[in-house]
């Protein structure tokens, strides 16, 4: 039990220790996560759309 609590002790230390974003930062780092996150979902939509048309050409079955 004491190696649990000193585990958690330890997670809450690093916690205070580490630099957290402000809020300017955070908005801007969730626009470029969401932005990339777009952009390569899109980017596989329209790859597996192409594959799908070029198969369908072929008569792929």
């Amino acid at each position: 039990m004491q190696r649990i609590k000193d585990f958690f002790a330890g997670v809450v230390k690093e916690g205070k220790r580490v630099r957290w974003p402000n809020g300017e930062q955070l908005s801007k780092l969730l626009v470029t996560v969401l932005g990339y996150a777009v952009f390569f979902g899109g980017s596989l939509v329209l790859f597996d759309f192409v594959v799908l048309k070029l198969l369908q050409a072929i008569n792929f079955s």
